[in-house]
């Protein structure tokens, strides 16, 4: 057990033993409602870093999609391919979908890929969500200068709050709506 976890343990130990001198209801009120807080951002962080956590270790390689996707139904774009998709709660910034382009092109086959970005609304602002977080590799997020962001993603339900409970309740399920490729930036790369 490395020193962070002692430390994490020993302020665990002090603070139930504390929380059972004192006798207090809402002492052990706080206390239920704090373990589930942690319970709920530990399933949201692994749901939202699964596939992230797993990228270059169990997914092969030569797929014939790589979609980048809304949570929308994509069943009329994954029929009868070998596909890898990697679908966001919420809408992804334009940013966050060139860099997991960048990132990720390099699964596709040479020969027969295609890249599908499937964006309802995308933000037009600058930035990364908390839920793409674990897509990306600590040098990119140290070149962003966006290293403070990895522990963001350890507590979602604190820093991304609709995303989570999104994922939760598994909301939209919407028809993917075809469109033309705006950004110059990302044209260029594909080019």
């Amino acid at each position: 057990m490395n020193k962070k976890k002692k430390i994490v343990l020993a302020i665990s130990i002090i603070y139930l033993v504390s929380v059972l001198i004192i006798n207090n209801v809402w002492g052990y009120i706080i206390t239920i409602l704090f373990v589930l807080f942690l319970l709920i951002n530990l399933l949201a962080y692994r749901k939202f870093s699964f596939i992230a956590t797993h990228l270059f270790t169990t997914i092969g390689r030569n797929y014939e999609r790589l979609i980048i996707a809304d949570n929308c139904d994509l069943s009329s774009l994954t029929k009868d391919f070998y596909y890898l998709s990697f679908i966001s709660y919420e809408s992804r910034s334009i940013q966050a979908v060139n860099l997991l382009v960048k990132r990720l092109y390099s699964l596709l086959d040479e020969k027969k890929g295609e890249l599908i970005i499937v964006m309802r609304k995308p933000k037009k602002t600058k930035g990364i969500a908390v839920a793409d977080i674990p897509y990306f590799h600590e040098n990119t997020l140290a070149d962003l200068d966006k290293q403070y962001m990895k522990y963001f993603c350890r507590l979602p339900l604190l820093f991304n709050p609709l995303a989570t409970i999104k994922l939760f309740i598994n909301v939209s399920k919407r028809k993917p709506v075809e469109s033309i490729l705006c950004d110059n930036e990302l044209k260029h790369f594909l080019a």
